[in-house]
């Protein structure tokens, strides 16, 4: 047998091989059985991996459904996704070790550096700060604070009196002639206004101690005074949010403010309902003084009188600051009355005014009896009741200026020379 099978390599027959069944038969048997039980082997083999890459496929299509790949498109979006969140990742290690982060330690040890720190606030609560220096005053106001006839105003204006008392510079933004309603010749620098100047020029707000408002006088009595009072007060505030705004109303000369209670109460209210620090009684601070004023203003002395009142306001956070005295000079007509037993007292705190006056009288006309020097006369004068000391009941006339008699009040006695006339009233200057 010299033949054989092409894939097995069987041996086969020839003709005229004698049959021979064991020893070739058996080999090719053997043969077969190995190569089929190969066969066998490897088609177990290869169904269990297709079996077990058919579970693979169906997990990974199930992974992949989960991820929301359901196609090439979304599979593309979850790989861009993927990469940018790589680049993240790397982005935020990299910035982690910018942050001295390389493992959980030295988190931790960021974090709790990170809770130790402060915010400003906290530090301010915490620690003593180191304090702001303020050590300017801005002057807003009419020819009062500009210092009109005195004879420097840079140096004599009253509000810089004030100021170099207190040590602080002062930046004077007043103009005369102006108000919270008036502004200049040309309609400009109102109180408003010369806020937003100052506001403009001085650009550390936090160095400003104070923001004083001074004047009132040259405005009109008009419906909308409250707003334009209350607005522009509201405005300093606003705009020097670090500063104390001291507002003081209606300074005023040596003569009555007649015509002006109105527009002063208004000052008054609208600086009591936006809360801000209003200072009372100036419009007494010159009352009677006339040496100390150049018309309707203070001189170089009047000046320093009020800058020391303004000093001293300032200093003492006052929400008043009354003139409180006797005024002294009083004169008499020798030929109406004598210095037997006659005087008169005249008392000034704030803006009322007591007189307190006695006379013998040695005729009995209607001639001024007392007369207070550097005191203005009234528009409309005033009837006022006294008593001679045997209670008859006499009505003299005051005008601001003189006291005089009138007549007997009618159906209580006779008047005549050689009586005693006794009064005692009090006034305040802003009811004229």
């Amino acid at each position: 047998m010299t033949d054989y099978t092409t894939n097995f390599n069987l041996e086969k027959y020839q003709t005229g091989d004698a049959a021979n069944l064991n020893d070739q038969y058996n080999a090719s048997m053997d043969i077969i059985d190995d190569n089929l039980y190969k066969i066998n082997t490897n088609a177990n083999t290869a169904g269990g991996k297709a079996t077990q890459a058919l579970e693979t496929a169906q997990n990974n299509n199930k992974n992949l459904t989960a991820l929301g790949v359901t196609d090439t498109e979304t599979a593309t979006q979850l790989k861009t996704k993927i990469n940018n969140t790589a680049e993240t990742a790397q982005n935020n290690t990299n910035k982690l070790t910018a942050l001295g982060v390389t493992d959980t330690s030295t988190a931790t040890q960021l974090k709790n550096r990170i809770n130790d720190t402060y915010t400003k606030n906290e530090s301010d609560n915490r620690y003593l700060q180191i304090p702001t220096v303020q050590d300017t005053l801005i002057a807003i106001g009419d020819s009062y604070f500009e210092g009109f006839r005195t004879n420097n105003p840079a140096t004599d204006s009253m509000i810089v009196v004030a100021s170099r008392l207190l040590g602080l510079t002062c930046h004077n933004f007043a103009v005369g002639g102006t108000g919270f309603h008036n502004g200049d010749s040309t309609g400009d620098n109102t109180f408003s206004k010369q806020l937003d100047k100052a506001a403009a020029r001085i650009t550390d707000k936090t160095s400003v101690k104070y923001v004083v408002i001074g004047g009132g006088r040259n405005d009109p009595d008009i419906s909308t005074y409250y707003n334009e009072v209350a607005d522009t007060l509201n405005k300093a505030k606003r705009l020097f949010p670090y500063s104390e705004i001291c507002f003081i109303p209606m300074m005023w000369d040596n003569t009555y403010p007649n015509g002006k209670n109105h527009n002063y109460t208004i000052m008054l209210d609208a600086g009591n309902d936006t809360d801000t620090w209003t200072v009372k009684d100036a419009p007494s601070w010159g009352l009677y003084r006339d040496t100390e004023m150049t018309d309707i203003h203070p001189n170089t002395n009047g000046s320093a009188r009020y800058g020391h009142y303004i000093a001293n306001i300032l200093k003492h956070h006052l929400t008043a600051q009354p003139r409180v005295g006797r005024w002294k000079n009083i004169s008499k007509d020798a030929s109406m009355t004598d210095s037997n037993e006659s005087e008169c007292n005249v008392y000034i705190n704030g803006t009322t005014v007591t007189v307190n006056l006695r006379a013998h009288l040695l005729k009995w006309t209607q001639d001024a009896i007392y007369q207070i020097n550097g005191a203005s006369t009234l528009g409309v004068w005033k009837i006022l009741l006294a008593w001679f000391d045997d209670a008859t009941a006499v009505r003299i006339k005051f005008n601001g200026h003189n006291f005089s008699i009138v007549d007997i009040f009618p159906g209580s006695g006779t008047g005549g020379p050689d009586k005693i006339i006794n009064t005692y009233f009090t006034f305040n200057i802003m009811d004229f």
